[in-house]
């Protein structure tokens, strides 16, 4: 999955005001095509973020906008979106699964090494970026669940899932259970992290 628009099928480009410097080398701009429709191109390293044409200029500079620690969001032909490492120029998501809402949420309430990854039926899993693997062991978790575990993920802390639901205590920082078991509820779990 890598962004591929021809540099031929660049309309107008707009510059929205959102547009701003969001990391060493890396501008985030609208560019629109003939029929106005909007892509995300980051500037800096010249190259589209978004698959096609397919939002709006209010969706593309929404995106901008919430564009955050590296991440933003990346829409192909039918709209569906997936979380892109712009700094580093490749997916987190493996599938383009959520709705731009969603993937706005997602990135929006990013932890600075936790985020939530979604598969194609829409069940979620906490991911831990800077280790490049997953802390849940299946995609468990509803998305609104998975953002909830990640407000609450702090001092190194946060709730793994498995397949039945049940949820254990995991230190991110260490990358080690705390609990010896799945015998929470992921409610119960996050109480602790409170």
């Amino acid at each position: 999955m890598t962004p591929f628009l021809s540099t031929s099928l660049i309309g107008i480009l707009l510059i929205a005001g959102s547009a701003t410097a969001l990391a060493d080398g890396h501008r985030l701009i609208c560019k629109t095509d003939a029929n106005g429709k909007a892509a995300v191109f980051d500037y800096d390293q010249n190259r589209f973020i978004d698959a096609y044409y397919a939002k709006t200029v209010e969706e593309c500079n929404r995106t901008v906008r919430y564009s955050y620690n590296g991440l933003t969001c990346a829409s192909n032909s039918d709209g569906k979106t997936a979380i892109y490492d712009y700094e580093n120029g490749k997916f987190v998501d493996d599938y383009y699964s959520k709705t731009l809402e969603d993937c706005l949420d997602a990135i929006r309430y990013v932890h600075p090494q936790l985020l939530c990854k979604t598969n194609p039926d829409g069940k979620a899993a906490i991911y831990d970026r800077q280790r490049d693997k997953f802390i849940d062991q299946y995609y468990e978790k509803t998305p609104e669940e998975c953002e909830r575990t990640l407000r609450y993920s702090q001092r190194g802390f946060t709730c793994a899932s498995n397949s039945d639901g049940k949820a254990a205590l995991y230190d991110y920082q260490n990358d080690k259970f705390v609990d010896d078991y799945y015998s929470k509820t992921l409610d119960e779990c996050l109480q602790g992290l409170r």
